[in-house]
């Protein structure tokens, strides 16, 4: 796997209002994934974003929201965040533009993002868990998720290796600015 600003995308799975209290570290999953969107925002990364049964689960929270730019959100009762057809469209055209490979953060690890990775593989994409951006409620299942996704092979960074490496090196102009970030 070789990231590069041209090759990826992002999907930002349900980081909702009555989700997020409940996570296992839920402080280090908002500082990191907003550090991570921002970045991304920044280098002209595209985003899609679900949001799961919103009407029960409330919108995805403002500091999330904030990161995210203009990234367009979608509803879901599916787990997968693939199950929206208007989604998974979407993708698809970050596909048709060489955008195979899908960075991955959100909640809850082994659910929906565990089954939205697993349908990104089926669908032909490269999914890549951002470690430090994904969690479930329980330790437990987040470990589980990680060790399946592995067997599964599913990528993993963590959000900094994830940003330096879209940029290279300090000649890249946004060097600064994503320094910056992810301090």
């Amino acid at each position: 796997m070789r990231l590069d600003q041209k090759n990826c995308c992002a999907l930002v799975i349900d980081y909702q209002q009555r989700l997020v209290p409940a996570m296992f570290k839920k402080e280090e999953l908002i500082q990191n994934s907003v550090k991570l969107l921002k970045g991304l925002d920044l280098l002209e990364v595209p985003m899609v974003v679900s949001e799961q049964y919103p009407k029960g689960l409330g919108a995805t929270v403002d500091e999330i929201k904030e990161a995210l730019g203009d990234a367009p959100i979608y509803e879901k009762t599916a787990f997968s965040a693939l199950g929206c057809p208007e989604l998974l469209a979407k993708l698809k055209e970050f596909a048709a533009e060489g955008r195979k490979y899908v960075l991955i953060c959100g909640i809850e690890s082994h659910v929906c993002v565990m089954q939205s990775a697993l349908q990104l593989i089926d669908e032909g994409f490269k999914p890549v868990f951002v470690t430090d951006c994904i969690t479930s409620r329980k330790f437990e299942d987040l470990a589980a998720a990680l060790v399946r996704a592995e067997k599964e092979g599913i990528e993993m960074a963590s959000t900094e290796m994830v940003l330096f490496e879209l940029i290279k090196g300090k000649e890249h102009p946004h060097f600064k600015a994503i320094s910056a970030i992810v301090k």
